[in-house]
């Protein structure tokens, strides 16, 4: 993964959307290729892992590299 503090922004980002509008992985690899991130191996392993419904995961059952950082 990339270390520079821009790209994990981003990468967190990506995943702090899909989880605030419930995207399915479709919806979140469109984001990533809007974004021309589709192709960092980072995101692939992440579309990888990505429920093809965001209903397939119950709260509990997500991976934490899934979800996005926690701030606060």
């Amino acid at each position: 993964m990339k270390n520079d503090a821009i790209w994990r922004m981003r990468l967190d980002n990506l995943k702090r959307h899909a989880h605030d509008n419930r995207w399915g992985r479709e919806l979140v690899r469109q984001w990533a290729a809007e974004g021309m991130m589709d192709e960092a191996p980072e995101v692939q392993a992440l579309l990888a892992q990505w429920p093809e419904r965001y209903q397939d995961l119950a709260d509990g059952q997500w991976p934490a590299a899934l979800l996005p950082e926690h701030r606060g």
